[in-house]
């Protein structure tokens, strides 16, 4: 099925260690800063040493010693005040980039502005396939997206629904475009003059300078909808496309290719702004000198400005001020001299920043309006392209956009029922979001945005007029261009229908194949991820006997003796079937009918799942070592009643396994306790008496509440058909007793739309039909580990 998924492209590869210190110091900082009951108590981080910080408090520096625990945690010692001292020092040239210095001629910062790799086509590191249609796509949805850089994070993201600190933002993305060559995302990225931007800027400056241009790439934070699949033998999850973009990251290692490929210019700084300025009053008052002297009469040349300056010349003196220069460059100059015609001030034209800021804006308060439709959208991006307004003025004309579309919004066709969203529980989501949360809530489903718990729940034949917008009341599942052009201002086509029961139908799934409980995990000793259906390897390392007696002076360590492996062989395998949903079952709006399926599917495939775990138990065949689980050869096979006397011999037969290769005893002990449904109530009888009652004395009973306070290590399995076996197991925590591999680590079930219909068709042949798929393998690791009575 289309699964929902979270597109975060960075390596998770561990770091350096010098780099995770910092990591982990900076972290600390900020966790502290957290706790910190005023602004007087917290740190801001200036740079991190081996041994200790220095931090920011105020305008006051202080230098703080730190030592690194065990865990990793660093722990902090008390603050001492930092004098500072400045030193006037005259640089050259040929000194300043060892300096680590990023300061160019006329105030300009290097490394503003990079011509970058957003993401490239392909495979990831983590496991995604994004085709280069996909990216082509998503490319406007990158359009001014935010940068951010979390340094104390591992992996350069923040977890899925975790806030992004506004302090942590570093810049945006602008002239996103395709590459023709190889369909990656390119675009411009444009660094912040301040803040954390600075930090991050100046090391990927110096280590560009440094010839190395791999220490930082980028990261994707996006969202999206993917299926299982396969693309040059390959399997995976195919990313079939990118809802939203959240941010770019800037990340220590790139999964998909996201990376800075060339330094392009400096941002002219309010420094190197004024540097021009005055070069400019200079040149203005040199032409003056040499044409009109008597207009600087009573003038201080020295603090003369440019506006006292455009009180006394002509457009024609302004002009042979600035000849030699470029069109663009003159027209430039003129406007940040404040010249114009008559001595007014010219109104400036606004910068490149400033209309990048009005856009940043425009973004941020379209992704919250989410109420407005595309359409709308549009025409308020085209309304500012080439404005620099405030927030507040961007805000009040969405409003005036809501109240129009209220105005003249079409009465909705008969049989269609009113409209989602249009009361107080449609306000502030999606109609897509709505649309699905009014559906979950038909299958009993709690919405997780707590503003949609509230939206009345919405049948199949209500969700089909919506995604239709009313305009197929029969559902003949055959639209027409009017249809689509309605669907098209809520951005639903054909496809919105069978995803959006997908996904509702897929969480059901999910929860009913949670709700029952076989206890085969409890066994589990090793949950994976297999990549292939390829042979996986469960291997479990052998033991050593116990270490020799050295005498250093006068012999030398003797090396171990070899040591054996013992290893299961098995592969993964695949489950599934198909569920179709008629166009009957939408016209008869029988959601009851569509739940209790779904719900069956869940249980079927929870069950199936259990009894592949079990059957190593039940069945008892050959593991590893080509003979049975449970034999009486490998001592963990008897043949007695489940009884306080029983118990007692497994017990001892478990804690006597011997490990392979030093012939030493395990030492292992029950932990578990496995029965059929007759033998229920003799387990917790035994469990919680405290006496033995079938001695003569009436003894201490060993195995009260050895299985829980109140029984809660029995497992009563459903699954055994037996009524008088029962196996004991030891702490799978402790001890490897099964492992267990799924496909890409997708352990719950998987729901796939079979047949996606064509443009302009709802159904395929009058039906939806949906996968479902459950994809795992496993095997016994060590025998070792149970005893099983199988009793006659």
């Amino acid at each position: 099925m289309l699964r929902a998924v979270a597109l975060q492209e960075a390596d998770p590869a561990p770091g350096q260690s010098l780099e995770r210190r910092v990591d982990a110091v900076r972290s600390a900082i900020w966790s502290r800063n957290e706790a910190a009951l005023s602004d007087a108590g917290r740190w801001f981080p200036v740079d991190v040493f081996e041994d200790h910080v220095i931090v920011r408090r105020g305008e006051q520096l202080f230098t703080v010693p730190y030592t690194m625990a065990a865990a990793g945690a660093p722990e902090f010692g008390e603050p001492t005040a930092v004098a500072v001292t400045y030193t006037p020092i005259k640089l050259h040239e040929s000194d300043s980039s060892s300096l680590g210095l990023a300061e160019a001629e006329d105030g300009q910062q290097r490394g503003m502005v990079w011509d970058v790799v957003i993401i490239q086509p392909g495979w990831s590191k983590t496991g995604f396939y994004y085709s280069p249609e996909v990216l082509r796509e998503a490319a406007p949805l990158f359009e001014e997206v935010h940068v951010f850089y979390f340094p104390e994070s591992e992996t350069g993201h923040k977890r899925p629904g975790e806030p992004k600190p506004q302090r942590q933002m570093v810049g945006w993305i602008g002239q996103v475009a395709v590459r023709e060559a190889d369909g990656a995302l390119t675009g411009q990225l444009h660094f912040l003059q301040e803040g954390a931007a600075i930090e991050i800027r100046t090391n990927i400056t110096g280590a560009w300078d440094k010839g190395n241009k791999r220490l930082y790439g980028l990261s994707i934070d996006a969202r999206g909808g993917a299926v299982r699949g396969e693309v040059g033998g390959r399997r995976g999850q195919l990313v079939e496309g990118i809802s939203s973009a959240d941010s770019v990251d800037i990340v220590r290692r790139a999964a998909a290719g996201g990376q800075f490929t060339r330094l392009l210019e400096a941002a002219t700084t309010p420094e190197g702004e004024q540097r021009r300025m005055k070069k400019n009053v200079k040149r203005l008052v040199a032409l003056l000198e040499a044409r009109r002297p008597e207009a600087l009469a009573g003038i201080d040349r020295e603090t003369v400005t440019a506006d006292e300056l455009m009180e006394v010349m002509t457009d024609v003196e302004l002009r042979e001020a600035f000849a030699g220069t470029t069109a663009a460059e003159g027209e430039e100059q003129l406007q940040a001299a404040a010249g114009g015609a008559g001595g007014a001030p010219a109104a400036r034209s606004p910068s490149a920043g400033e209309l990048a800021e009005t856009r940043m804006l425009l973004r941020d308060a379209l992704q919250e309006a989410s109420a407005l439709p595309e359409v709308s959208r549009q025409r308020l991006r085209k309304r500012f392209a080439d404005q620099v307004v405030s927030e507040a003025v961007i805000q009040e004309a969405i409003k005036d956009e809501l109240e129009y579309l209220g105005q003249v919004a079409p009465a909705r066709p008969f049989g269609a029922g009113p409209a989602l969203g249009t009361g107080a529980t449609g306000v502030g989501a999606e109609p897509l979001d709505r649309l699905q949360a009014a559906f979950d809530r038909s299958f009993g489903l709690v919405p997780e945005r707590e503003e949609l718990r509230t939206i009345a729940p919405l049948g199949l034949r209500g969700l089909y007029n919506e995604v239709t917008r009313g305009q197929d009341p029969n559902i003949s599942g055959v639209l027409h261009e009017s249809a689509l052009r309605q669907m098209l201002q809520e951005a639903f086509d054909s496809t919105t229908l069978p995803r959006v029961m997908a996904n509702t139908l897929y969480r059901a799934l999910t929860r009913d194949y949670a709700e029952i409980d076989y206890g085969e995990r409890r066994i589990i000793s090793m949950i994976g991820s297999a990549s292939d259906f390829k042979n996986q390897e469960a291997i479990r390392v052998g033991y050593f006997g116990d270490l020799s007696t050295v005498d250093p002076e006068s012999t030398t360590y003797a090396e171990l003796a070899a040591y054996g492996n013992e290893s299961a062989t098995y592969a993964v395998g695949q489950k599934g079937n198909l569920v179709t949903i008629t166009r009957k079952h939408i016209l008869n709006d029988d959601v009851g009918h569509v739940a209790k399926v779904v719900q069956r599917m869940g249980r079927a495939a929870r069950r199936t799942f259990a009894r592949f775990v079990w059957d190593f138990v039940r069945t008892n065949p050959n593991v590893y070592d080509g003979t049975a689980w449970f034999t009486v050869g490998k001592n963990n096979l008897l043949t007695t009643a489940l009884s306080i006397a029983s118990l007692n011999a497994a017990k001892s037969a478990l804690f006597n396994q011997t490990e392979p290769g030093s012939s030493e005893k395990l030492g292992l002990r029950p932990a578990i306790l496995v029965v059929p449904e007759p033998l229920e109530d003799l387990a917790h009888k035994i469990n919680n008496t405290d006496r033995d009652l079938a001695t003569a004395n009436n003894d201490a009973n060993p195995w009260f509440r050895r299985f829980g306070q109140n029984g809660e290590n029995i497992i009563t399995n459903p699954l055994w058909t037996d009524t008088n076996d029962w196996a004991v197991f030891a702490d799978p925590k402790l001890a490897d007793i099964i492992e267990v591999k799924f496909l890409n680590g997708q352990q719950d079930p998987e729901l796939f739309l079979a047949d996606s219909p064509t443009v302009g068709q709802m159904f395929q042949a009058d039906k939806l039909q949906y996968k479902i798929r459950h994809e795992y393998g496993g095997a016994v690791v060590d025998w070792r580990t149970a005893v099983k009575a199988v009793v006659p």
